[in-house]
């Protein structure tokens, strides 16, 4: 009786050492599944910072763009008044200049009419003269 009883404790204990096993090994193949998937997230992990630095880095260089453009657009607007405003300078300065040669016109037309008066004076005092002598 002891020895049957015996046998059947170490065939229970068998079994159960047997399905200790089977769940020991269960749970080795889900740590190594775990590792592995734990791994496969690592890399995924890897490619999407290497994605956000890669966008942060465009980002940045789109930033130095976007202001290299306003400077730029600034620089072009103050060209642009500084060329308007020269051409009100110049639209004034041709206004005077036209005044100007107005009056030299008529400062001219008038020496003309002084040349005139002058031309028909020494007639006349040539005229006498010569009836005189």
């Amino acid at each position: 009786v002891v020895a049957s009883e015996v046998k059947a404790l170490a065939n229970q204990t068998a079994k159960a050492t047997e399905d200790i096993q089977k769940r020991i090994d269960a749970i080795q193949q889900h740590t190594r599944e775990s590792v592995q998937a734990i791994g496969e997230i690592r890399e995924a992990i890897k490619k999407v910072h290497g994605t956000s630095t890669a966008i942060s880095a465009a980002v940045e260089e789109q930033s130095a763009s976007t202001n290299e453009i306003a400077r730029s657009t600034d620089e072009a607007a103050n060209g642009t008044r500084d060329v308007a405003s020269h051409v009100v300078e110049v639209e004034t300065n041709a206004k005077e200049t036209g005044r100007r040669a107005e009056e030299v016109v008529a400062a001219a037309r008038g020496l003309g009419a002084l040349a005139e008066q002058l031309e028909a004076a020494s007639h006349r005092f040539l005229d006498e003269m010569g009836q005189a002598l």
